[in-house]
């Protein structure tokens, strides 16, 4: 088993459109809900009620993360930014992480 903590107090858990995402004390990331574009970022579309590894990270070490309506979005200790899921109505749903260009949003 695993514990998840915290993003912040008035936040527990980043939310999305019908999912959600946490980050264990080890750095490790946990996805959960509706997986339709590949929220989950696990490599598949089925959805989870409970939270699951996504496995790009488990060689990495995770320091923030963040959900999006029909994305998500974690930060890894090397400073890289990372996406999936589908971002904007127009785009392709990434179904695995992939490296964010730009990390302004992540903080807006």
């Amino acid at each position: 088993m695993f514990d998840l903590f915290l993003i912040s107090p008035s936040n527990p858990f980043p939310q999305g459109l019908r999912h959600s995402i946490g980050l264990s004390e080890e750095g490790k990331v946990f996805a959960w809900g509706s997986n339709v574009h590949g929220r989950l970022g696990v490599g598949h579309t089925k959805g989870s009620p409970v939270p699951i590894e996504v496995p790009f990270f488990r060689d990495k070490t995770v320091i923030t993360v963040q959900c999006g309506g029909l994305c998500s979005m974690a930060v890894t200790s090397d400073r890289v930014g990372w996406w999936w899921g589908e971002w904007g109505w127009a785009s392709a749903a990434l179904l695995t992480p992939h490296p964010a260009a730009d990390l302004t949003f992540l903080w807006a």
